[in-house]
C-alpha cells in the first residue's frame, strides 16, 4: 500500500500527469516486451550439441526457469499497476481498457513462448533419439541419467 504522501501525491495530480504516468508504464511493459523477445530469439538460436546431450534434464529446466521468472515480473509489474489504479479512483475507462489489453498481450506472449518450447523440445528428443541409433553407448549413458529415450530401433 502506498505511504500517506505518496497518495496524496497521486491525488493531487491531473489526469494529464497519471496518463503520461501510465504511457510511461506501458513503455516499460513494451520494452520488457520486446527484451523478452530478444532473450527467446538467442534461446532459439542456441544448439545443444552431442557433449550436452547428457543435460536435457537441466536444459529444461534452465529454460523453465527464464519463463518463470519472466511470468513473475510481468504478474508483479501489473499487480502494481493495478493497485496504483485503484488506489487513484479517478482514471478513466481508457486507461482501464489499456491495462487489459497490455494483460491480454501478456497472455499471448506467453502462450506463444510456450509453445515455441515445447516445439524445441520435441525437435531436440527427436536429435537424441537419431543420435542414440546411431550410438548404442549414448543411449546407456543417458538412461543412467535417468532419461529414457524411445525409438531405439536402427533404420535401415
Amino acid at each position: 500500500m502506498l505511504g500517506k504522501k505518496k497518495e496524496n501525491d497521486l491525488r493531487s495530480m491531473s489526469k494529464t500527469e497519471l496518463l503520461t504516468m501510465l504511457r510511461d508504464q506501458e513503455a516499460e511493459i513494451n520494452e520488457l516486451k520486446e527484451e523478452n523477445a530478444r532473450l527467446e530469439q538467442q534461446l532459439e538460436d542456441k544448439r545443444i550439441g552431442l557433449q550436452e546431450c547428457g543435460s536435457i534434464a537441466e536444459a529444461a529446466l534452465k529454460l523453465n526457469g527464464v519463463f518463470e521468472a519472466a511470468q513473475a515480473a510481468a504478474e508483479q509489474y501489473l499487480e502494481s499497476v493495478k493497485a496504483g489504479s485503484s488506489e487513484r479512483g479517478d482514471l478513466d475507462a481508457q486507461m482501464q481498457e489499456e491495462l487489459a489489453q497490455t494483460r491480454a498481450r501478456c497472455r499471448q506472449m506467453e502462450e506463444e513462448a510456450a509453445q515455441r518450447v515445447e516445439r524445441q523440445r520435441q525437435a531436440f528428443a527427436r536429435m537424441v533419439e537419431r543420435c542414440c541409433l546411431d550410438n548404442p553407448e549414448l543411449k546407456e549413458k543417458l538412461e543412467a541419467q535417468g532419461l529414457k529415450i524411445l525409438h531405439t530401433k536402427k533404420q535401415a
